[in-house]
């Protein structure tokens, strides 16, 4: 029997305030509209903002599963265009204690559910914690957002060589995000890679050039995504394109030592 390999991708950022939670559930959307099942994770252990975008009040949530009061499924809220989103908790509290073994329980939860998801989408905390970073690096893809402003690629920059370094992530796929023109997006990443360094085993993939528009902002206003208020705007597009380029490429899980989003459907389908 084939087994389709299921593929985890951690939204991740060097720091807060690049648009983040607002890129997974729109590129989430555009995944789903290519014909994928698409399972969203809000796994922004302190400030957790997909359920409050889509106007959503869950019941339960991420910690709940965590704790072992309920399932992975018990959580799902339906999102747009047939997402099924896994809500997080805000302020922390039920998740103060984090650590391991957390981890570990929220990632073995997601495995009975291999063969009902083909994407699994992780919005992840920016920023440097550990315990974030963990959760980076068990996903088998590692996308970043970088916008243009010194900072955000200094943190980035550092960001990157830390889940390199500590973590043994070598491949990145890299969104430039609010940028005003496709120039510009390169320029970003020449930026990024210059702040970076040279690293023979280092790969950065320029996923995406994403436009600043304001109504990315109006929509999430809204409790609604830009596919559902500007269908035809050019970061919609952008988005298609990063969607399309995601299922394109080959599917291949990069080992790294640690715990990993469903590891036996990864080694049954030929990934590991």
């Amino acid at each position: 029997m084939d087994v389709k390999p299921v593929r985890v991708a951690a939204i991740a950022s060097g720091k807060g305030g690049v648009g983040k939670t607002s890129f997974s559930i729109n590129l989430a959307e555009a995944l789903s509209r290519a014909g994928n099942r698409v399972l969203l994770m809000d796994a922004d252990f302190n400030l957790a903002n997909v359920h409050l975008m889509l106007g959503q009040t869950p019941e339960q949530t991420i910690a709940d599963v965590m704790a072992g009061r309920c399932s992975i499924e018990d959580t799902f809220l339906p999102g747009p265009a047939e997402v099924k989103v896994v809500p997080g908790v805000r302020g922390g509290g039920d998740l103060a204690g984090i650590d391991g073994t957390s981890l570990l329980s929220l990632i073995q939860s997601v495995d009975d559910i291999a063969g009902e998801v083909d994407i699994l989408l992780l919005d992840t905390a920016g920023g440097l914690r550990e315990r974030d970073m963990r959760l980076v690096a068990a996903a088998s893809d590692v996308m970043v957002l970088v916008t243009p402003d010194k900072v955000t690629i200094a943190d980035t920059a550092d960001y990157i060589r830390t889940l390199r370094l500590q973590y043994g992530v070598q491949h990145f796929n890299v969104v430039t995000n609010m940028v005003r023109s496709q120039r510009e997006g390169s320029q970003l990443i020449q930026a990024l890679q210059s702040q970076i360094g040279f690293d023979h085993d280092l790969v950065i993939r320029h996923a995406g050039t994403l436009p600043y528009d304001p109504a990315v902002r109006k929509a999430s206003d809204r409790a609604m995504t830009l596919f559902q208020t500007s269908p035809d705007s050019k970061v919609c597009r952008g988005m298609r394109s990063i969607a399309d380029g995601m299922s394109q490429q080959s599917r291949v899980y990069y080992p790294r030592g640690g715990m990993t989003f469903f590891f036996e459907n990864q080694v049954l389908a030929g990934g590991c």
